[in-house]
């Protein structure tokens, strides 16, 4: 099961200021201490950013506060792959290991070390996102320690393939 989705007033107002800005639905917002990451319905990741990112550089004047825009998919597969979109993924794949459901993202070794961010952060948000929406707890990269959640049914791994960048509206962040 999917972790429940808990809002506060402060991120209620969050939403509701994307709303205004962007003209999108918002399915979620998920308030870190340096970011916030708005899960917008699917088809809406090119409007919420807007024409050369504007709408998520006035959120982040607005806010104080990064903000990543991530695009709603019911496939857990593309879910994860737009969570991560900011590093450039090149595939995501989802397998069963047992009782747990094992995934792995493939991204730029240029970007890979950002995917992780300092001290695992930027893999515990995405794990967390992740788990809001589907079934997947556990994020982890092949040579280092993963981050989960207090139930291990399933597995994350973020691995490094040579590719170019490409940056696009279902995952795009203020902090590139």
């Amino acid at each position: 099961m999917s972790a429940d989705i808990v809002l506060t007033e402060d991120t209620l107002r969050y939403i509701s200021l994307f709303e205004a800005v962007t003209k999108t639905n918002v399915i979620d917002c998920m308030e870190t201490e340096d970011k916030l990451v708005y899960v917008v319905e699917k088809g809406q990741g090119n409007t919420a950013v807007g024409k050369k990112g504007e709408h998520v550089i006035k959120l982040k004047d607005l806010t104080g506060k990064n903000i990543q825009v991530v695009e709603y998919s019911d496939d857990p597969a593309q879910f994860v792959k737009n969570v991560f979109h900011i590093y450039d993924p090149q595939k995501v794949e989802i397998e069963q290991r047992g009782n747990i459901t094992h995934a792995t993202v493939t991204v730029d070794p240029k970007l890979k070390g950002r995917a992780i961010g300092k001290a695992g952060k930027n893999l515990r948000i995405a794990r967390d996102i992740v788990n809001r929406h589907h079934e997947i707890q556990r994020i982890d990269h092949p040579h280092g320690q993963g981050i989960q959640t207090s139930y291990n049914s399933s597995y994350f791994q973020l691995s490094g393939m040579r590719s170019t960048s490409n940056l696009s509206a279902v995952g795009y962040s203020s902090e590139m």
